[in-house]
């Protein structure tokens, strides 16, 4: 009995890492894509507005930015009080000369239960104000 007992905890186990470690790939997402707009503060905070308070753990993973290589940015997420604004900004400063984009995923939801119609994504160059 405690051999079985074991042998389930490390199935459980082995089976919870590789869901930890797998990152999910949206290869046939669509998304509606918003204008370029250029960035000239190398830690730029992005602000996100919505209509309806939204489900603050809905944003866990739901927003995001990446490098011109596709490589997940470190960043900070804050929330507004109300829950109808969001904040993004870089964990590390942007580089200069690079191209960001910005991934809203439809996943995040409203404090009711409704989630967004689509993903969005906004690219953003990173460059110096001209002078």
């Amino acid at each position: 009995m405690k051999l079985k007992y074991v042998q389930v905890c490390i199935f459980i186990t082995l089976f919870s890492i590789l869901f930890l470690f797998t990152t999910p790939i949206f290869a046939d997402e669509q998304y509606k894509e918003w204008p370029s707009k250029n960035a000239y503060d190398e830690r730029k905070t992005w602000i996100i507005k919505f209509n309806t308070a939204f489900d603050k753990y809905s944003l866990i993973d739901n927003i995001y930015i990446v490098d011109s290589k596709g490589n997940k940015i470190k960043t900070t997420l804050s929330i507004e009080q109300d829950c109808k604004q969001a904040m993004i900004d870089p964990f590390f400063s942007y580089n200069y000369g690079e191209v960001y984009t910005l991934y809203i995923i439809k996943n995040i939801k409203s404090e009711s239960g409704k989630q967004l119609k689509e993903s969005i994504k906004f690219t953003f160059p990173v460059i110096k104000r001209p002078e």
